[in-house]
């Protein structure tokens, strides 16, 4: 019992962690300058609609970001929200994406883009959808959260590494 609360306290811990880097890297945009994005503000409903292919060359990498960036966040709602319906869990990915999309516009430092809320919402599906497997392969929530909890300290380490190496390069 004494091992479930320490292991849900260090689960929220890492949780406000990737939540604080999550709102730096995507409101302040920890000055990462994407390709071809500049510093512009507006509105993209045309979901892909050439943000992969700006001057006529594919661009892959902020789709892959985007979805890498929401993955710890399905997990850590696989883990905190057990009771939510896997409905309610993928909603809370995509209010999280809508509300970064939307301050993003708000404060005019980047382009509320519908391509960002489905690669987003598809990242913290992937990552609920991982904690699911997780669970289910151990038959057991407190070994499905210890893993998943490793597997977020990995990800929160090697997701503040690539946002300092996207700094200093």
């Amino acid at each position: 019992m004494k091992e479930t609360i320490k292991s849900r306290k260090l689960t929220l811990v890492l949780f406000a962690v990737y939540l604080i880097v999550l709102f730096w890297t995507i409101v302040l945009k920890f000055n990462i300058q994407f390709p071809n994005r500049g510093n512009l503000s507006g509105v993209n409903l045309i979901p892909y609609g050439g943000d992969l292919f700006p001057n006529n060359k594919f661009e892959l990498g902020e789709l892959l970001l985007n979805i890498l960036l929401f993955i710890p966040l399905g997990l850590y709602v696989g883990i905190l929200f057990k009771e939510w319906s896997v409905g309610k869990k993928i909603l809370l990915s995509f209010l999280t994406s809508l509300l970064f999309e939307v301050l993003q516009f708000i404060y005019k430092i980047g382009i509320f883009d519908t391509a960002d809320l489905i690669n987003n919402t598809l990242g913290g599906t992937i990552g609920l959808l991982i904690y699911l497997a997780t669970e289910k392969a151990f038959n057991n929530s407190d070994k499905a959260r210890k893993l998943t909890n490793t597997i977020a300290l990995t990800g929160t380490t090697l997701l503040l590494s690539l946002i300092l190496f996207l700094k200093i390069t």
